[in-house]
């Protein structure tokens, strides 16, 4: 497969609950960062350091507008699309973007950017989220009054 391919392999494999296979994609030493995650970005090298679990996020999910970009470099791919699941009687959009570089037919490095805000309400983890934000509060805004809105 070519990196378009293997991108939009990826994706699908995630769409389908099949992490095993999407994992399979990557090379064993692959770096995959988490640009927006809070409280902090996220870098991972390997992938025995990623688990299998998957989220409830997955357990029916959609992929909608998915967008492939080619770039000067063949072996790099940009990916933006949607995730849409049912969780219950809700839907969950999680909009998404990554850019994936491959070589040899497999996932050498991905920077995601990931929607985190709408993955922890999918994951049924707000407050988690809520808890890392207000631990990202500086120490001077700590004592700072917030007046309600009228």
């Amino acid at each position: 497969m070519n990196a378009r391919e293997i991108v939009q392999a990826l994706i699908e494999r995630y769409a389908a609950g099949d992490t095993e296979a999407a994992y399979a994609l990557y090379a064993d030493d692959a770096e995959v960062s988490m640009e927006f995650a809070v409280p902090e970005r996220i870098v991972t090298r390997g992938t025995e350091q990623w688990g299998t679990q998957l989220s409830r996020m997955y357990s029916d999910i959609k992929v909608r507008d998915l967008t492939l970009y080619d770039t000067t470099d063949p072996n790099v791919v940009i990916a933006e699309w949607t995730y849409v699941s049912r969780i219950g009687e809700s839907t969950v959009s999680n909009g998404n973007i990554i850019v994936v570089e491959c070589r040899n037919g497999k996932i050498v490095r991905s920077r995601d950017y990931h929607d985190h805000v709408a993955r922890a309400v999918a994951d049924g983890d707000v407050p988690s989220l809520v808890s890392l934000v207000e631990g990202m509060v500086l120490p001077q805004d700590k004592e700072a009054t917030v007046s309600p809105i009228d």
